[in-house]
């Protein structure tokens, strides 16, 4: 049974109202409604409207989202299996069969990379092989020292899938078992109904440990993920939610799983990446740790003002691993997924789980990815991330066959937009090489039955 104190309550609420007022417009009119009424004299008045407004919003955003994303988990725990498809020889080379087509594709990428300010680098392929990959703008905005495609970028939470991918390989090695209680291994951890299953879903009902960290911390040096672990032992008083129950997207839950894989390892999480992952893949320019950063060939971060940049410094939060600290370039990247999707990594039973959601689950998280079924009836398997102001995406449409990187280092809100600009066109793109091949296949079929 559990019990739910009121700073777990108060702190609950104040999380939730931030994290929906970023991602809902709705919630945010309202937020914007009461901050007006607040210039009202009758302050009761205020308050009740303040409390039935804050309520209506939580409803229509829950019931919105729950009817959407239920649907969605539905769909998409019946079709992704089907739709991962295994690396097969290739028939063609797409990119000189696309050679005409990638000119004007590069032309209007140019233009939208310009005019948005974007700097980064992007990777398209299709059916397993590279069709184009550039870089924009500079490594240095203030320098204009050119960004070249060689550069390797903090991947924020996009490094989520590799935590996912060791605890896995973990599983694989029998060495975890992802259905037991975390208390099995760490047996002075406070909240025994918490399975390792629930920190790679979000589903744990932990605090946010970047909070705990500035109300609790006193050292100079930022807590690692063990020390992540002593800061719940000590602080959080009782959990969000029960285990397993809600999804509550929270980098406490990977920070805690490299802590995990270390204990169990008995390596360092680089090394234990190192061994099983970067070295039998030739991932040569993949790094664990914000100390990469002085590394020439890994770029650090930028913020605009006015119209220059400012360098960012690392953040105070970047001692625990697991939730980012991934530093790759988009080839390497690319490389990874690839290996990853056509199982040369972790066995096939091991993606399922990371790309595929729990039936009847109510979110669109697996394990180190989303997967969603979106706007125009698309599987998507992705993850964006978002961290010291580096802002990336790892997008994948199985049925397509489509996969997508975009990099950027200069915090600037562009990148969605550029990254949307990018999907749309190279589906368009594909679309119309997937109608001539469709042709050709036909035209063939029939010159082969005519004899």
């Amino acid at each position: 049974m559990y019990k739910f104190s009121n700073s777990a309550v108060l702190y609950n609420i104040h999380y939730k109202i931030r994290m929906l007022s970023q991602n809902n417009i709705r919630l945010s009119l309202c937020i914007f409604g009461v901050q007006v009424l607040f210039m009202l004299k009758n302050k009761r008045r205020i308050l009740l409207l303040i409390a039935f407004m804050l309520i209506v919003a939580v409803f229509i955003n829950y019931s919105f989202s729950h009817a959407t994303v239920n649907k969605n988990a539905k769909e998409a725990s019946k079709l992704v299996f089907d739709e991962v498809k295994p690396e097969k020889k290739p028939k063609f080379n797409y990119k000189s069969i696309l050679s005409n087509k990638l000119v004007s594709f590069e032309n209007k990428l140019d233009y939208k990379a310009k005019r948005s300010r974007f700097n980064g680098v992007v990777l398209v392929a299709y059916k397993n092989q590279v069709i184009f990959e550039k870089a924009y703008g500079y490594k240095d905005p203030t320098a204009k020292d050119l960004l070249t495609t060689d550069i390797s970028f903090e991947l924020a939470s996009v490094s989520k899938q590799f935590t996912a991918a060791a605890v896995l390989k973990l599983a694989e090695l029998g060495k975890v078992d992802i259905n037991q209680a975390l208390v099995n291994y760490f047996p002075e951890f406070k909240f025994e109904n918490i399975q390792v299953r629930d920190l790679l879903k979000h589903s744990s009902g932990l605090w946010d440990y970047m909070n705990l960290t500035e109300a609790y911390w006193h050292q100079e040096k930022a807590p690692d993920q063990f020390e992540v672990l002593e800061l719940i032992n000590q602080h959080q008083s009782s959990l969000s939610f029960r285990p397993g129950s809600r999804f509550d997207y929270n980098n406490t839950n990977y920070a805690i799983l490299v802590a995990l894989t270390e204990k169990l390892s008995g390596q360092s999480f680089r090394d234990f990446l190192q061994q099983h992952f970067f070295s039998p893949h030739c991932l040569d320019e993949t790094y664990v740790g914000v100390q990469n950063r002085s590394r020439e060939n890994v770029i650090t971060a930028f913020q605009p003002y006015g119209r220059s940049y400012i360098n960012l410094p690392p953040s105070f939060h970047n001692g625990a691993l697991g939730d980012k600290g991934i530093h790759t370039t988009a080839n390497n990247l690319w490389i990874w997924f690839k290996q990853l999707k056509n199982y040369k990594l972790l066995s096939k039973a091991s993606v399922h789980q990371m790309f595929n959601l729990d039936t009847f689950k109510q979110y669109d998280y697996g394990m180190g990815f989303r997967t969603r079924v979106n706007s125009s009836g698309e599987i998507e398997i992705y993850h964006d991330g978002l961290w010291d102001g580096f802002r990336n995406g790892l997008h994948y449409f199985p049925e397509d066959e489509l996969t997508y990187i975009v990099l950027s280092h200069t915090q600037n809100r562009s990148k969605v937009y550029f990254q949307n600009y990018l999907e749309n066109q190279a589906k368009k793109m594909l679309n119309n090489l997937k109608l001539n091949e469709f042709s050709q296949n036909n035209s063939s079929k029939q010159k082969f039955n005519n004899g």
